[in-house]
């Protein structure tokens, strides 16, 4: 069996293929293109993360869990909710997926980004989140 398996859609029909013939992955990283391209298009776009997350938490190994790393850069996704939209939005897919989940670390834009949040608060459009997450629950 392979160690690694690298797979690159940008298109979510990745999901349906692998959940029909694939017991589960240990660990995906999930980085979508921008989808809140203003605060106006933050609903549906928070429809496509959860569809997108839920579709991601199914895929884990069902029995023995794994990681996620979900990252958005959309600004208005990072910033809603005083920056607890995109962490919210991940609970709710989880329960979707019924899976719990469980917070190991939370990422904003590295040192080589500069952030001027009092100025400029758009610049705070960098969101990684590392989730570890349980077995399927019945």
């Amino acid at each position: 069996a392979d160690l690694l398996e690298h797979t690159q859609q940008p298109q979510p029909d990745v999901y349906d293929e692998a959940s029909a013939s694939f017991t589960g992955y240990d660990v995906i990283i999930l980085d979508p293109p921008k989808l809140a391209p203003s605060l106006s298009s933050l609903p549906r776009a928070t429809r496509k993360y959860h569809s997108l997350n839920t579709a991601a938490l199914n895929l884990i190994h069902p029995q023995n869990g794994g990681l996620l790393l979900s990252c958005t850069c959309s600004a208005a996704m990072t910033q809603a909710e005083g920056g607890r939209q995109f962490q919210r939005m991940l609970q709710t897919a989880a329960v979707s997926a019924r899976r719990s989940v469980k917070v190991l670390e939370v990422w904003g834009a590295s040192g080589c980004h500069v952030r001027n949040p009092a100025a400029f608060p758009a610049g705070e459009y960098l969101t990684a989140v590392l989730l570890f997450v349980g077995p399927k629950m019945d």
